[in-house]
């Protein structure tokens, strides 16, 4: 049966915040020092750096999602 595949990413932002995390904690810096607008603006870098990833894999695989 066809199906509409409508592709998302991770929205609790659970792997984000633990991919931060590690990041700051290779940088010497532990996330409890930080304030919560200090995490946001490294979780926010992060993201308009890696957030792409999953969906440019699927598109590479050829998957044929409704990518608009």
């Amino acid at each position: 049966k066809n199906a509409c595949w409508v592709p998302g990413t991770d929205h609790a932002s659970i792997a984000t915040e633990a991919k931060v995390v590690a990041k700051l904690k290779a940088e010497g810096i532990d996330k409890n020092d930080l304030t919560r607008d200090e995490f946001l603006k490294h979780a926010w870098d992060w993201t308009h750096e890696y957030g792409g990833v999953i969906l440019e894999q699927l598109k590479k695989l050829g998957c044929s999602c409704d990518w608009d």
